[in-house]
């Protein structure tokens, strides 16, 4: 596993559609709309009703893209979401 700062430089290097498609094979679309929606600042609930799903099930979800891109809540999901280009 490389460390933060490699990974961080690596991302950096990166072009947008590199990032995308990268997170398009760790994610479902589901988890990418939910990771965009997050991004914007909405709440579970909000995010629930524009995807259909439960409270619960965006939770679970949110914590589901927590593990799979390493990182520890939503605000770090969201700078994650900045940082490859999802609120562009």
């Amino acid at each position: 596993k490389v460390s933060n700062f490699v990974e961080g430089v690596l991302i950096d290097s990166m072009s947008s559609s590199d990032r995308l498609t990268s997170l398009n094979q760790d994610l479902s679309p589901i988890q990418i709309k939910l990771l965009e929606l997050i991004a914007q600042g909405l709440s579970y609930k909000k995010i629930g009703k524009q995807l259909y799903l439960s409270e619960p099930a965006v939770k679970i979800n949110t914590y589901k893209i927590c593990r799979i891109l390493e990182v520890k809540n939503k605000v770090e999901l969201a700078a994650f979401a900045g940082k490859i280009g999802l609120l562009n």
